[in-house]
């Protein structure tokens, strides 16, 4: 671990655990390369922007994360480069802030990783497009799914009460901020001709809902309502909308096109590759229930890239599903760039 390309003291980290202000990202570094390392140091600058209002020298972060990943030479590892201000006081946040880069290394996870069992609960990420240190509510629910035999947490939230743009193939607000807009949109949020929704998913949508709808109630074990923020068993819901996991994007297969859930999220960069490189692509709201109503769905990061998920809730969805590997190995064809 290096702060600012120095080892750190007590003191240096002490505003970093005992105050909780900063952001940050994490990349798989392989070879001294990394998939989307522009997107990594575009997310750095615009977060440090927005939440110090200075301006970050990204070819100085680039110098520390090459000093930091050195001695694992042609191996790889997980870095995770943190911004934030030591010398921050809780009581005045708002004095001039002068952030400083903290860059930590831990082993690569084994891929591929296993699929994932995760429990849905109501609840939205504070500043959701931004990826910050307050992680207190996210491992909370993760923790939570895990004491009730889950792997993780993805989230969800209450449809707004006006019709929504699914079949419009709009973004939400905060997708198109800050230039963090994603290849085949265009400035007003709508979806170019070559990635807008085909003729006929509403209407495929509602129909593998209805499937969902009809085991459902002859099951007797729908999902139930929960309030935002509440941990409950068995889903939410089946209108919420889908978001995001707690660490992670949430994409879908509906047998013709990966779906990426048009919703307030962190725009993560594995996502940000895939949905420049799979060709048929589409954004557009899901909810509970079509998620559950879906041929596939599947987890992506940075640190372990495409993981299937084998079930939301009590629903269960085929891990194995070919889509799934051909995301995987889309995504292994990206070139890394140099650190």
């Amino acid at each position: 671990m290096e702060l600012d390309g120095a080892p750190p003291n007590v003191n240096d980290l002490a505003v970093l655990a005992l105050t909780n202000y900063g952001h940050f990202t994490t990349m798989l570094v392989e070879c001294q390369r990394v998939r989307g390392l522009s997107l990594h140091l575009k997310r750095l600058a615009h977060d440090c922007r927005l939440l110090f209002d200075a301006e970050l020298d990204v070819d100085r972060v680039r110098h520390l994360a090459r000093r930091a990943t050195r001695p694992i030479g042609a191996g790889s590892c997980v870095l995770r480069i943190t911004v934030f201000d030591p010398a921050l006081e809780v009581g005045h946040p708002s004095l001039r802030a002068q952030p400083r880069v903290l860059v930590n290394t831990r082993p690569a996870p084994a891929a591929p990783l296993p699929p994932l069992r995760v429990r849905s609960v109501a609840y939205r990420r504070n500043m959701p497009a931004v990826k910050h240190v307050g992680l207190f509510d996210a491992l909370r629910h993760r923790r939570a799914a895990q004491l009730n035999g889950f792997d993780d947490v993805i989230f969800t939230e209450a449809a707004p009460g006006i019709a929504s743009p699914a079949s419009k193939g709009l973004a939400p607000e905060s997708v198109l901020s800050e230039g963090l807009v994603p290849e085949g949109l265009t400035s007003g949020g709508a979806v170019s001709e070559s990635r807008a929704a085909p003729k006929g998913l509403a209407s495929r949508s509602r129909a593998a809902q209805s499937r969902v709808s009809e085991s459902s109630a002859l099951e007797g074990s729908g999902p139930r309502s929960s309030s935002p923020g509440s941990i409950t068993s068995g889903g939410g819901n089946p209108t919420d909308l889908v978001s995001e996991g707690a660490t992670w994007n949430v994409g879908c297969f509906d047998g013709d096109h990966v779906i990426w859930p048009a919703a307030d999220c962190l725009r993560g960069v594995t996502m940000q590759l895939l949905q420049r490189t799979h060709e048929r692509t589409i954004i557009a709201p899901v909810d509970w229930l079509g998620l559950v109503g879906m041929q596939a769905a599947f987890a992506t990061n940075a640190a372990v890239g495409v993981r299937a998920i084998a079930a939301v809730d009590d629903r269960e969805l085929a891990a194995d599903h070919p889509i799934v590997e051909t995301l995987r190995r889309e995504y292994l064809s990206i070139p890394g760039e140099p650190l």
